[in-house]
């Protein structure tokens, strides 16, 4: 995974850390501004219990 560091020098790419890490980071800003609706399943999660596996699967119900 080190060849991946240069992409955390690259404007726009966030860092290396892949699809996983992205889509926690997009969930966790949609519950904080709202976007989210609490009782949905996402909605339901707090910030330490959201990961990359959950997210994903959570999109793919």
């Amino acid at each position: 995974m080190r060849e991946m560091v240069a992409f955390d020098h690259v404007e726009g790419m966030g860092g290396a850390g892949g699809l996983g890490i992205r889509a926690t980071r997009l969930a966790a800003h949609a519950i904080a501004s709202g976007e989210v609706s609490p009782s949905s399943r996402l909605g339901a999660l707090t910030a330490d219990h959201l990961d990359g596996r959950t997210v994903l699967s959570i999109s793919l119900a």
